[in-house]
């Protein structure tokens, strides 16, 4: 798991989502796949679209777009909480 109240790395996060589908590399971060894509639009990191993973194991080759250098990129934090645990019911 990743250290809590941690800076997003903007370098690591971009060749992260051109790596790993968006909505597995969100459960290991402990967010959804939409809060991953939202934290890549506030940093400006490009990723990939729609059908993106289905082409590629169809054998497309598909370009994947620089990270633009970018000045004045907000600084996130990431906020990991523990996840909830329900007790489990007594026999």
């Amino acid at each position: 798991m990743y250290p809590s109240n941690a800076k997003w790395d903007r370098q690591e996060l971009y060749e992260k989502v051109w790596q790993t589908p968006l909505r597995k590399l969100a459960a290991e971060y402990g967010i959804s796949d939409v809060g991953l894509a939202n934290v890549c639009r506030k940093l400006k990191i490009p990723h990939p679209g729609l059908g993106h993973w289905t082409k590629i194991q169809c054998g497309h080759a598909i370009p994947r777009p620089p990270l633009a250098e970018v000045k004045d990129v907000p600084v996130l934090i990431r906020e990991i909480r523990e996840p909830k645990i329900q007790p489990l019911p007594e026999d």
